[in-house]
């Protein structure tokens, strides 16, 4: 070096290395049906060497524990190979969790002493296949519903074990009032909104809506001492973090919890509500929970700009996935005039009888010296809920013979266009009279009372 040159550290001479081949190891060394030869293949979620991406990283998993690694130092390596190979690559809060549950389930002690002739051996043995779908023969049914035992509701027809509800509503809309009350029914059983069977339960109630204290006074207020209750208050719950779903799925299981009552949708995940992806994602941790025998009750809200005479769970806020996921959806809504709330179902998968299902109304308000949720006449919304649009139209008429149109769709309630077409139609099939009005317009009769 040039004694009026600076000395600069890293100013080495460029040795060779007398080893190259260490740095460009050849890959056709590795068998082809061998344990790491299929692990550097790529891993499509269904499919590939071994029938899907969950079963690689079980398979990894595997590879990491038969070589004595530790979790801390295997993990990083498990999550960059999941980067690189699968497709797509898994979220890494679930590869925390599934490697997190196959590591455990490799005891050390059931390990015998690992050589490298025996190392060598396990990674070219031939892995089979397995079949990524459980297909089942009659028999194999019987089992199942043998073991899940019969049909279970909170709500009869309506609210399901194992099912998945949504309740509603505009923001004030009426929705924790309503699952006040289903926890006030679950008590000893009992009705719930004055009006439907419900089955005593134990229930888990997370709230990250009202808080505690809002909760308490509402309860109070309904004379509410619940014994039969778990309740989570503002605990920032979240259904897609491993660690808050481990929490609930083993509370559940072990209080054995009947229903849960999630307040609101919005506030237990981080995910995107507007893609049915992610919302099929956060349905897919509601099966966990169903999975362990609860009913899932979940409160949601409309849109704002949703109309009160459009009620339909097309008015709830996010991806269609949402609705497609529901048993059950029931949607209320909140007539401002005379404070009553309505509540109707919109989507019911095993509603069994041939009548229309039932619309539920209540006011708020004092009984017999405490706060109580009153049964109400339906109004409005009945039309759609209790009996047809025709039927009501029909109704209406024979209640109120003469009566005009605009006056019709005012007391049955629904869509204007809805109503007035299905008013031309009854004319059409002679089941209303309809007589021109000296003021224009016409006024309707029901044919046979005129």
């Amino acid at each position: 070096m040039e004694d009026n040159k600076p000395f600069n550290i890293w100013d080495i001479p460029d040795i060779p290395d007398p080893k190259p081949e260490r740095k460009h190891g050849n890959n056709s060394n590795y068998s082809d049906d061998g344990t790491l030869a299929k692990l550097r293949q790529r891993h499509p979620e269904g499919g590939g060497p071994y029938g899907g991406r969950d079963n690689a990283l079980t398979a990894c998993v595997g590879y990491m524990r038969s070589t004595r690694t530790d979790i801390d130092f295997a993990m990083p390596a498990i999550l960059d190979w999941n980067k690189r190979l699968c497709d797509p690559p898994l979220e890494d809060y679930e590869v925390y969790a599934k490697v997190g549950r196959a590591w455990a389930d490799w005891k050390d002690s059931d390990l015998p002493p690992l050589t490298p002739a025996m190392l060598r051996e396990q990674l070219s043995a031939p892995i089979e296949e397995e079949d990524p779908i459980q297909w089942m023969t009659w028999a194999d049914i019987k089992a199942k519903v043998a073991e899940l035992g019969p049909l279970r509701w909170i709500v009869p027809d309506m609210i399901m074990n194992r099912g998945l509800t949504f309740i509603s509503a505009t923001s004030g809309g009426g929705k924790s009032w309503a699952a006040l009350d289903l926890l006030r029914a679950t008590m000893g059983g009992g009705l719930w909104l004055g009006d439907l069977e419900c089955m005593k339960a134990n229930v888990m109630y997370i709230d990250e809506e009202m808080g505690c204290q809002v909760f308490f006074d509402r309860a109070d207020q309904l004379g509410m001492a619940p014994e039969n209750i778990i309740y989570s208050d503002h605990q920032r719950i979240k259904l897609e973090n491993p660690k808050h779903m481990a929490s609930i799925l083993r509370k559940i299981k072990e209080l054995k919890i009947d229903l849960v009552i999630v307040d609101t949708l919005v506030r237990v995940h981080g995910l995107d509500e507007n893609s049915n992806t992610e919302m099929a994602r956060l349905y897919g941790l509601f099966c966990q929970m169903k999975d362990c025998g609860a009913a899932i009750v979940v409160l949601h809200h409309n849109r704002k700009s949703g109309s009160e005479s459009g009620i339909g769970h097309e008015q709830m806020r996010g991806a269609g996935d949402i609705v497609s996921q529901a048993d059950t959806v029931f949607s209320i809504s909140h007539k401002q005039e005379n404070d009553t709330y309505t509540m109707v179902v919109t989507k019911n998968r095993h509603w069994r009888h041939k009548e229309k299902q039932p619309a539920v109304s209540w006011t708020i308000g004092p009984q017999d010296g405490r706060l109580c949720l009153i049964h109400a006449e339906p109004e409005g919304f009945a039309a759609r809920a209790g009996q047809s649009t025709t039927d009501a139209i029909l109704s209406c008429v024979e209640a109120n013979p003469g009566i005009g149109k605009n006056i019709i769709h005012a007391k049955v309630g629904g869509r204007k266009e809805t109503v007035l077409n299905a008013i031309d139609e009854l004319v059409r099939e002679n089941l209303l009279h309809a007589e021109a009005s000296l003021r224009g317009g016409f006024r309707y009769t029901k044919k046979g009372v005129i």
